[in-house]
């Protein structure tokens, strides 16, 4: 099977797998980034951006959009590992009560936004962190563009309101 490389940049057919060896040499610096920056630890955005590429390997030749759909995976799975890691914080808390008070939490920009319906937390995400174009997100999302912008704009007040009241 061959494809036509012209999102590559070059007019000559090439290999389903010298398609998806550019495509990832392309884009694995900048998913890398998008996951250090949803996850703040190298180790894991190594390995949720390793995941992802893996995830699109499989079905690459379905895939449209293939730099939309690895940055939804890469959000997908940086989610559950929040999920994760917030439910190992509940156990490690029910396990090993403090009786000190602990200073309270200061919530950062991505637990502010973690927070969000996914409505408005999965555009922010791959708008915002993930540096994909509009057009690109409501590809993604199946949803139209100009809903998209409106998400945005709304999940922006929403997001100014939340920080605005945690300072």
């Amino acid at each position: 099977m061959t494809v036509q490389a012209a999102d590559l940049g070059v007019g000559v057919s090439v290999s389903r797998d010298e398609a998806l060896r550019a495509f990832c040499e392309a884009e694995y610096a900048g998913l890398l980034r998008y996951c250090r920056r949803l996850c703040d630890d190298d180790q894991t955005a190594r390995d949720l951006a390793q995941e992802a590429f893996v995830r699109l390997f499989g079905r690459w030749v379905q895939v449209r959009e293939p730099r939309a759909y690895l940055y939804l995976v890469a959000t997908n799975l940086a989610r559950r590992s929040w999920r994760r890691r917030r439910s190992e914080r509940v156990a490690l808390t029910v396990a090993f009560p403090r009786d000190e008070p602990v200073a309270a939490h200061e919530p950062g920009i991505r637990d502010v936004v973690d927070g969000l319906p996914r409505k408005w937390r999965d555009p922010v995400l791959l708008h915002y962190y993930g540096d994909l174009p509009v057009s690109e997100v409501a590809h993604q999302l199946g949803e139209p563009e100009g809903t998209v912008k409106r998400r945005l704009a709304e999940a922006r007040s929403l997001l100014a309101k939340q920080l605005g009241d945690a300072s």
